[in-house]
């Protein structure tokens, strides 16, 4: 009877101590992780904290401005992240519509550590869907450069454009639009998408804009966002888990987040000719866009 008495009592104060371990373990990890991307104690309240060096310092001089055109109304800053080689193609449409940008240098697998990717993804991770596949993060982590640098420097609407965009819109069309985004409660708007169900029932239905009851979309190459959204949707992405897009919609629909898109799609991808698919299959009915009324 002691005896079991005994095995009983280890038990009990056994099994709360494996319980403990195991939360602080799961809580150590992602938190941790957004440390190492950014440490700024001042993002909304958002828990970054200080540390020796963050990868957003290793990477911030990469923000340079063009010092042509005029800055977009409605938005505080258009980020064009691209590569070396598509700088000039990208440079000619953001020219053709006359506005402002802020050029980032895309971060490439080879400029991330080795140690990084496996403390902040899942890439080396057999059973992962993003296995092997170093190019996704490196995307990931550019556009979290141009999220932690919108919240840094206090801005409220952002836009931010991959480097093989193809504008369809006016200019006049994107203002207005941008206003009405602006004045609405609506979260995030995407100019440019693909994988949208067309036939969805939508929600509010604006002049310019188009409300979705389930954003199940995904393509990022025209991303207008508020800002408000950002802190808890950087801690959200890491560890990566998946594609960058599929975090980005997984978090709206966790969340409740508002998302809306244009009745016609304003900005498409030259993804075939400048081979800018990214370890992605090229799939025509991917990347159909929807016409809404």
């Amino acid at each position: 009877m002691n005896k079991l008495i005994s095995k009983l009592m280890n038990k009990v104060y056994v099994l709360p101590i494996v319980i403990l371990f195991c939360i602080l373990f799961f809580l150590r990890s992602p938190f941790t992780s957004v440390q190492q991307i950014a440490n700024k104690p001042d993002l909304n309240n958002s828990g970054f904290n200080n540390s020796n060096e963050s990868i957003y310092d290793r990477f911030k001089s990469r923000f340079v401005n063009s010092g042509r055109g005029e800055q977009l109304p409605g938005i505080d800053c258009v980020y064009v992240i691209t590569m070396p080689q598509r700088k000039d193609y990208i440079s000619q449409q953001i020219d053709s519509l006359g506005i402002n940008a802020v050029y980032f240098e895309a971060i490439k697998p080879q400029d991330i550590k080795p140690e990084e990717y496996n403390e902040l993804t899942l890439i080396n991770k057999t059973h992962s869907r993003i296995y092997g596949k170093y190019t996704r993060f490196a995307v990931l982590l550019s556009f979290l450069m141009c999220f932690i640098h919108s919240v840094e420097n206090g801005y409220s609407t952002i836009l931010i454009f991959e480097d093989d965009m193809k504008p369809l819109v006016t200019l006049e069309t994107l203002i207005n639009s941008i206003a009405e985004f602006n004045k609405s409660d609506l979260e995030v708007f995407y100019m440019g998408y693909c994988f949208l169900n067309c036939r969805q029932r939508v929600g509010k239905n604006y002049d310019y804009l188009v409300e979705l009851t389930n954003p199940d979309l995904l393509c990022c190459h025209s991303l207008c966002i508020k800002t408000s959204v950002l802190p808890d949707l950087i801690k959200w992405c890491i560890p990566m888990t998946t594609n960058s897009d599929e975090l980005f919609r997984n978090f709206y629909l966790k969340n409740g987040v508002k998302v809306c898109v244009p009745k016609s799609v304003y900005f498409t991808q030259n993804r075939k000719d400048l081979n800018s698919l990214n370890e992605s299959v090229q799939d025509n009915e991917l990347f159909d866009t929807c016409i809404f009324k």
